[in-house]
């Protein structure tokens, strides 16, 4: 085998990715593999076997690490590694001094400063992170472990105690070398310049959202990352100095690979910045010794020992991009004969490249085209790399008097004419939001990528073949529509509120945004906004708000700014409450005891009268579509609900009145609505107790099902003409279409690509036993 490293780190990975996420009982997969064992005579097959099965055992027992944490009121002694403000107070990252096992997210409310190695007697509540609730949106606890945080520990800061520091000499060495260039950065630089220095130098997110925001529309978010392209470009500028110097090849090899590994130490192993480490000491040992060496074999070694050191790193960002990006310079662009092209033209054709085969990676997270990537590429760059040369000269030789002032003049003009680049090159930058792309979709893409760029002869003589399929399965999707008629109701985690989206192809309605009474509540921005985007929706018909507390409308305005909906429909007099409360002015259809028709589903309101309070003052709506039908029923309680015991509001599903509060649900509302299903939407341990007791019990009496968001997070209702189903998101169970999916195309790889050539090659290797 050619490269077997490059098939042993992928079974790794596939190892790690099934143990995730399908509940296997990893002892009888070890039997099983221990039986495949004794029938296997290739050593080729033994050594990925015995790679999946050890990716299994790893990631199973890290995960047992988690399940074994004790969730409950502790107090014990922590060992402070790193330290970060908050709105709230600090957070801090730190090792429990007993166990020392896994690392701790602290939340101290409240003033401390605290610092690194010291030692801090805490007492406070442990749990564990949650996952995101919505489908394709930020997943908390997964981002936590690629960094190897367990847990996380909430506490008042008059619960803690300062009683010592760590004896730890590496961990106090490392903090007084990240203190005294913070200190350097922060005494010579203003405020803005210093915090981008320890961005890009030393990994600290100090920017601010709106240059953030400037640079990423500019496609060039990897600049405040440290990466590969960071630690090329240190690598080349200290090897520049070195030859200049006169230093022997040996000892200036010696002075990179242990400057490059003492920065990444610093760094605390960023995978990113290990792998371009990895991959440089491999190249230069090779190359000084005359050993043979192939950079793919590398970057897989590399991508399989980070995976060694913590298997959950696989859910890291930074680590999907860094290997994309390295596999696309190295295996992609040789086929584009970029060498033959000149200047310009060949540095606008690599950054295409590059963006166009990471595009489905970043669709699939952020949502967002970059127009001005090229732009950000062709003159941002240059700039970037000019400062961050001249800061890093300072850094090193700004101890010499006249040396360090002139080159920190000239690092600080850089700086500003960065800053100057960046502002006017904003002014031509823009992006555009669309759908995010599916799992699969990307495995499609990329596979028919490998196709083309490796076994483009068997891709054509089997292009009829693949045309057919993309027909059939464009067909049966189109088919299966007109058919079934699809309405898909969605009731979005959102937390203490309600927001509900009812979708089909011609029609998308949103009924309530969800929000809360705090200030600094960011639901809309964190969890609604991106969870339409997720599906796609780029705009709304209509916006139906069921009342204006601020649960259910708080998030009008970044729904009427970001997904402009044609109007607003509500009960009486909303528009000036909307002005009033909310100071947006937005076009606005009274509904009151009227029919609204759409061309999958229809709505019949009802209007209670001499209701007294905002929360009996909901509208009260049956949804309509095929022969099923769901009541919502806003936040109505007792003494509204007897005004619509006189109306048709039998319906299949009720949405839950004022997320179970005890004063809603009565028995005899829930006798007239009958449903067979009731859904409501309320925040994880919410301060008003909701879903009450009493009520739950109510439900469970009358035989009816709850589905809620706080305990299964987002649900979702599809209607067709044959009937309706309920899924939730939690708990998760792997989809068994991407497994169909993964097999299908398994075969079809088989079929195309494993020629004559590359069974005898396996055959080959197998036999050197």
């Amino acid at each position: 085998m050619k490269r077997p490293i490059i098939s042993v780190t992928i079974f790794f990975i596939l190892g790690i990715i099934l143990t995730e996420k399908l509940n296997i009982n990893f002892f009888l997969v070890c039997a099983i593999g221990l039986v495949l064992l004794l029938f296997m005579k290739k050593r080729w097959q033994m050594i990925i076997l015995f790679a999946f099965l050890s990716a299994m055992l790893l990631t199973d027992y890290q995960n047992n690490k988690i399940s074994n944490i004790n969730v409950a009121e502790i107090s014990g002694n922590y060992i402070i590694e790193s330290a970060t403000d908050e709105e709230y107070g600090k957070s801090y990252i730190a090792k429990n001094a007993s166990e020392n096992i896994y690392k701790t997210k602290i939340r101290i409310f409240g003033n401390t400063e605290y610092r690194p190695g010291d030692v801090v007697e805490i007492k406070g509540k442990v749990s564990l992170p949650e996952e995101n609730s919505n489908p394709g949106l930020f997943n908390y606890k997964n981002y936590l472990k690629s960094n190897k945080i367990y847990a996380l520990l909430d506490a008042d800061h008059y619960d803690t105690v300062k009683i010592g520091e760590t004896n730890n000499i590496f961990l106090k060495f490392k903090h007084s070398i990240l203190d005294a260039a913070n200190q350097l950065l922060d005494n010579n630089f203003e405020k803005d310049h210093s915090n981008f220095l320890k961005t890009v130098f030393l990994g600290e997110d100090r920017i601010e959202e709106t240059e953030k925001e400037q640079i990423r529309e500019l496609g060039i978010a990897h600049l405040l990352a440290i990466s590969g392209f960071h630690i090329s470009l240190l690598y080349s500028f200290i090897q520049f100095l070195l030859i200049k110097a006169n230093i022997p090849r040996n000892t200036s090899m010696i002075v990179i690979i242990v400057g490059l590994w003492f920065y990444a130490y610093l760094l605390s192993w960023i995978p990113s910045v290990f792998r371009a480490v990895f991959m440089i000491t491999a190249i230069l040992i090779s190359s000084r010794y005359y050993l043979p060496w192939d950079r793919m074999n590398i970057l897989f070694l590399s991508l399989l020992i980070n995976l060694l050191r913590n298997p959950f790193a696989i859910y890291d960002i930074g680590l999907q991009f860094s290997y994309l990006a390295a596999y696309i310079i190295i295996a992609v662009i040789p086929r584009f004969r970029l060498q033959e092209e000149k200047g310009l033209v060949s540095l606008i054709k690599f950054s295409a490249i590059v963006y166009i085969f990471l595009l489905p990676v970043q669709l699939y997270y952020f949502n967002e085209i970059q127009l001005g990537f090229l732009l950000g590429n062709i003159i941002i760059v240059p700039v970037f790399v000019l400062a961050i040369l001249s800061a890093a000269i300072y850094i090193l030789f700004g101890f010499i008097p006249l040396v360090g002032a002139g080159v920190l003049y000239f690092t600080k003009w850089s700086l500003n004419l960065l800053d100057w680049t960046i502002e006017g090159a904003s002014l031509f930058a823009s992006s555009i939001t669309i759908p995010s792309f599916s799992l699969m979709g990307i495995l499609c893409f990329y596979f028919l990528c490998f196709l083309y760029f490796y076994h483009r002869r068997a891709l054509l003589q089997y292009k009829r073949f693949l045309f057919l399929s993309l027909f059939i399965i464009l067909f049966c999707d189109t088919f299966s529509y007109y058919l079934l008629k699809p309405v898909t109701v969605t009731m979005i985690d959102i937390g203490q509120g309600d927001s509900i989206l009812i979708k089909t192809r011609e029609d998308i309605l949103l009924v309530d945004t969800g929000g809360s009474f705090w200030e600094n509540d960011s639901s809309g921005e964190y969890i609604l906004k991106p969870a339409l985007l997720k599906k796609g929706i780029r705009s709304l018909d209509y916006v139906l708000l069921s009342h204006f507390d601020e649960d259910h409308a708080g998030n009008i305005e970044i729904i009427m700014r970001e997904f402009k909906p044609k109007a607003v429909i509500g009960r009486k007099n909303g528009k000036e409450i909307l002005k009033e409360k909310y100071n947006i002015n937005v076009p606005y259809v009274e509904l009151e005891n009227s029919i609204l028709d759409f061309n999958s589903f229809q709505i019949f309101n009802y209007s209670a009268k001499d209701v007294r309070d905002e929360n009996n003052s909901s509208l009260v709506f049956k949804m309509k579509a095929h022969n099923s039908t769901i009541l919502f029923a806003g936040d109505i309680e007792k003494e509204a609900e007897e005004k619509y015991l006189d109306y048709d509001i039998e319906s299949d599903i009720l949405k839950v009145p004022h997320h179970g509060s005890k004063t809603s649900s009565t028995e005899n509302f829930l006798d007239r609505v009958n449903p067979k299903l009731g859904i409501v939407s309320v925040g994880r341990n919410n301060m008003y107790g909701f879903p009450h007791e009493e009520v739950l019990q109510r439900y469970n009496k009358k035989g009816i099902p709850l589905l809620r968001t706080d305990e299964q997070g987002e649900i979702e209702i599809i209607i067709h003409r044959f009937g309706l189903k309920a899924d939730t998101y939690w708990p998760k169970e792997f989809d068994k279409n991407i497994i169909f999916s993964i097999l299908l195309w398994t075969i079809v790889f088989y079929i195309l690509v494993i020629s004559e050539r590359t069974r005898d090659e396996l055959h080959r290797w197998s036999k050197t036993d």
